[in-house]
């Protein structure tokens, strides 16, 4: 008798914004961050492939390529502004990127951090505070309306929270730290602030989310 062979589960891919343009020990921490997260968040055993793609030009680009040779493909950026209500995900990146569709995605396929990576990691204190013992917590963005907060004030509010030496490495910056301190996340504190979040990772008791949101990747089997 011949072997018995198991069926094939299809690559998933998914194109993430971050990890520099030049750097590939920034971009294994990208992907080993985002790989933690997803994983806490129950998708252990059947995770897409996380590619890190540095700049989100090239996270695009890459995505686009996936998608013309015929591949599943997802794509995770910063939205870098307020989505406005009622403008849908690829009108939102063609007026602040120019980015068109392209040929074979949907509204399931793009995926957003409002409006960036730090707006996920300001949404839960307590791994702040456990990277960061001395937190000045009044100095954190504020949890309300925090997908709708100016990136860049997001950020200079993370870093003057965590900058309580007066060495000036010790705080929070977009460097490794900040992949680490993404897989150290709480999904479902991330669930109970992130609306973006919740997106790309629902619970698995709602059924109806991973549906709607088109989430194969929770149905295969590992890389």
């Amino acid at each position: 008798m011949g072997k018995s062979t198991k069926p094939k589960h299809p690559v998933i891919k998914l194109f993430v914004e971050g990890g520099g343009d030049k750097n590939s020990a920034l971009k294994v921490a990208c992907q080993k961050g985002f790989r933690t997260l997803l994983t806490t968040a129950t998708f252990s055993g059947s995770l897409p492939r996380i590619v890190a793609c540095g700049g989100r030009d090239d996270a695009f680009g890459k995505f686009k390529t996936s998608i013309a040779n015929g591949e599943r493909a997802y794509l995770l950026v910063d939205s870098e502004d307020t989505v406005s209500s009622g403008v849908s995900k690829w009108e939102h990146l063609k007026k602040r990127d120019n980015w068109d569709k392209p040929d074979g995605a949907d509204e399931n396929s793009v995926f957003f951090m409002q409006t960036c990576m730090e707006a996920w990691i300001a949404a839960d204190r307590k791994a702040i505070k456990n990277k960061y013992p001395k937190v000045v917590e009044s100095k954190l963005p504020a949890l309300y309306g925090l997908e709708k907060q100016n990136r860049k004030q997001i950020l200079k509010k993370l870093e003057a929270a965590t900058q309580t030496e007066k060495k000036w490495d010790t705080g929070y910056s977009k460097t490794k730290v900040s992949f680490e301190l993404l897989g150290a996340l709480d999904p479902e504190t991330l669930r109970k602030h992130i609306l973006s979040f919740k997106e790309i990772a629902p619970s698995t008791d709602d059924e109806k989310a991973i549906k709607e949101k088109s989430l194969k990747w929770q149905l295969c089997g590992p890389f």
